[in-house]
């Protein structure tokens, strides 16, 4: 993964060199205003080594996954979305208003010190990172909600990461709308892929995400995508210049680690603790019974959480046999508390996401299962969610 350490120094000499002519004011201004006061305190998910060994994981995972359908239950690859190759990047940015070097034209956004108003348990502001990393991996999210919690996957030392909870207080939440704000890109919905440069050949080969950002403080929802930067280097050889991807992802980049950018002052709670969901997600794909895990009880042998068997519980995804139902956190605990006791550690801890895959004797099969915390405004839901859509 080729995202830079220090974004301070380049990212401004890159908008004073390359940003286009088209590029507002307002916005090459701001991203300088920001770059410069925002403190750089860790790399966060994507730039430490973890990212490498997720790519070459992710390698085998595909060949595991092969078959199963497995790979579409947690964020599955970007694809023509976030590939850096040529053939998908002039795919993805086929149409005009997709380019990020010819940005359309927008309203000057003033940043307001007053958090806008939305109930305590709406979300504010979503972030999703959609990465070509299959499951099992669960790449970062955050929720931020209007009364200032903030629910995101932190990263532990040993480069795990704890679905964790901290609540901001005012002043942290006038940052976080100031920092959307200052973008000048959530006036209205935008999309901003790789745009290939004219004769520039192939640009390296390597993993790649996409920054998907859903606001909420205004009367209309707002949805924003974009792909990473890959460092001034390989962006400024093979791709034309995009102003609006690098503010994208530096915002990226602080939200990815909330409490790296925002310091103790914005804070409510003095620390993080993990986030105890009222209920979760729970995902279902039939497979075959090799791919069971091994030393994993028989479906039929655990509390199954739903009146209804792995194949006619809830609602099938997108006309697939995978299956979704929410359940609640107390029936979840009870399923959980018999696969850890059946030596399966991923499920000690009920709070985070966990997978395996169950054996089922009586139909000579086995069952994919994922359970998936949800946030209390309900995301992500069956149908749309960052887990089943991708």
């Amino acid at each position: 993964m080729n995202t830079q350490d220090r974004l301070d120094d380049q990212l401004i000499e890159h908008l004073r060199t390359n940003a286009p002519r088209q590029a507002p004011d307002h916005l090459l201004e701001a991203t300088m205003n920001r770059i410069s006061s925002t403190p750089q305190r860790g790399a966060g998910w994507f730039g430490r080594p973890v990212v490498r060994l997720l790519a070459a994981a992710a390698v085998v995972l595909l060949a595991v996954a092969a078959g199963t359908q497995f790979a579409g239950l947690i964020g599955p690859p970007t694809g023509d979305d976030a590939s850096p190759s040529p053939s998908a990047s002039a795919s993805a940015s086929a149409s005009p208003s997709a380019s990020p070097s010819a940005p359309a034209s927008r309203p000057s956004a003033e940043p307001s010190a007053t958090p806008v108003s939305v109930g305590p348990d709406e979300t504010l502001l979503s972030f999703i990172a959609r990465c070509d990393v299959v499951g099992p991996v669960i790449g970062p999210s955050v929720t931020i909600l209007g009364d200032g919690r903030v629910i995101w996957n932190r990263l532990n030392d040993d480069q795990s990461s704890t679905l964790s909870v901290r609540r901001l207080n005012a002043q942290g939440l006038a940052q976080v709308t100031d920092a959307v704000a200052e973008t000048g890109l959530f006036e209205a919905d935008g999309v901003y892929r790789h745009v290939p440069r004219e004769g520039a050949g192939e640009p390296p080969g390597h993993g790649g995400c996409t920054w998907d950002y859903g606001w909420f403080g205004d009367a209309e929802p707002v949805r924003v995508s974009s792909n990473m930067w890959f460092g001034d280097e390989e962006e400024s050889t093979y791709y034309e210049p995009a102003p609006e991807r690098l503010v994208l992802h530096q915002l990226a980049m602080n939200l990815q680690d909330p409490e790296g950018w925002i310091d103790a002052s914005g804070w409510a709670d003095p620390e993080a603790a993990p986030f105890a969901p009222l209920s979760y997600l729970v995902l279902v794909t039939p497979t075959v019974t090799e791919a069971a895990t091994e030393g994993a009880p028989d479906v039929d042998a655990v509390t199954w959480p739903f009146a209804a068997g792995p194949n006619a519980f809830g609602e099938p995804v997108d006309g697939s046999q995978q299956r979704c139902g929410i359940a609640d956190a107390a029936a979840i605990e009870t399923l959980a508390n018999e696969l850890a006791a059946a030596g399966l550690e991923q499920f000690e801890q009920v709070t985070n996401s966990a997978n395996v895959t169950l054996p089922w004797a009586a139909r000579g099969a086995a069952v994919d299962l994922l359970i998936y915390p949800q946030r209390p405004d309900g995301e992500p839901p069956c149908g749309g969610s960052e887990v089943v859509d991708g």
